[in-house]
């Protein structure tokens, strides 16, 4: 009996150490939801079991983004009367308002070695992309010029940062060094219907390429385009009437995954390079439903993407692989669910 009971309980060690396993291997997901009365920041396990509310906070908290190593998550708060951009540890320990400032700032990113901050304030009159470090010391203003500047995206290697800019001309991609040195265009957009505007800048992992959305002075179409960051060539990936949205760029930089409207509604679409004639890509489509399914995200192995869908008639967290299968959600909550970040793979359980 006695050796029974322990090879019973030796199996039970081990299953539960198989979860967990599975669990960690597929990581957690922040999001936000006004299930509390008002928008806060939560984290979930991938498979939506535990989820917490990290700010407990009677202010809006919005779109968090995990540090590259998994163990800050930031965010944006109206909790000062303004909107600045907060950091608090992976557990809503040691919360840090890092811009503390009367002015708007937004559209936050981290630098890919964890220690810095990029975000869009319009502090000096006009909006402009800052840096701050992640303790809240060190903040400057690396555009500096009195046209709008927009948009975010880090080099894989954390030296410069990429944006938008329509000073002198029509839309165009600039570069510009961390310290604000060497801004430099890099597009030669001549701006023409399908390229008034750019928006949704993502860096391929390997740097060698800007993914973004080009699309006509009204915003009635948008279309997917690739920058090659050597020569600032644009090539459209698709085209036609439709509103293509939110290019991100697999972990392994093979694939892209992007909403697109089509028939009245959004679905996830994943783009893949053909492996043997680059340049040449093909497209599928993941979801097939009359409601919106938006904002993809992939997990850090590259084999899911989580997303959000008013499908269930309200705004939940979805997952679905990458090749189609697997449908889940992950929030199934009456509240309103967005922006799903997953933590990187190389964050602490």
């Amino acid at each position: 009996m006695r050796t029974c009971t322990s090879v019973f309980a030796l199996l039970c060690l081990a299953l539960c150490l198989h979860a967990a396993g599975a669990q960690e291997s597929e990581g957690r997901i922040a999001f936000y939801s006004n299930r509390g009365g008002n928008d806060e920041i939560y984290v979930m396990n991938a498979d939506g079991s535990g989820v917490t509310n990290l700010t407990n906070s009677p202010a809006r908290e919005v779109e968090p983004v995990w540090s590259p190593d998994g163990s800050k998550i930031a965010f944006r708060s109206y909790r000062g009367g303004a909107w600045d951009i907060y950091v608090t540890n992976a557990d809503g320990s040691g919360l840090l308002n890092v811009t503390n400032h009367p002015s708007v700032d937004t559209w936050l990113a981290w630098s890919p070695d964890g220690t810095q901050i990029a975000f869009r304030s319009d502090r000096d009159g006009n909006w402009e992309i800052c840096v701050v470090n992640a303790d809240g010391s060190g903040l400057r203003n690396v555009t500096n010029n009195p046209t709008s500047d927009r948009w975010i995206a880090w080099s894989p290697d954390g030296s410069e940062i990429a944006f938008v800019s329509w000073r002198g001309g029509p839309d165009q991609v600039y570069l510009v060094n961390v310290d604000g040195s060497s801004q430099c265009q890099l597009t030669k957009n001549p701006g023409e219907v399908q390229t008034a505007t750019f928006s949704w800048l993502a860096w391929s992992p390997d740097g060698s390429s800007i993914a973004l959305l080009a699309g006509d002075l009204d915003a009635v179409y948008t279309n997917i385009a690739i920058v090659d960051v050597e020569t600032g060539e644009l090539q459209l990936l698709t085209s036609g009437p439709n509103r293509h949205g939110r290019p991100r760029w697999s972990p392994h930089g093979t694939q892209i995954a992007y909403d697109c409207k089509r028939e009245g509604n959004r679905d996830i679409y994943v783009m893949t390079e053909d492996a043997l004639l680059p340049g040449v890509w093909s497209v599928r489509r993941l979801t097939h439903v009359p409601e919106y399914d938006t904002f993809p995200v992939w997990s850090p192995d590259g084999s899911k993407i989580a997303f959000q869908s008013n499908r269930d008639g309200n705004w939940e967290v979805y997952v679905i692989n990458a090749d189609g299968s697997g449908l889940r959600n992950l929030t199934n909550n009456p509240a309103e669910d967005w922006g799903a970040a997953w933590r990187p793979a190389q964050g602490p359980p």
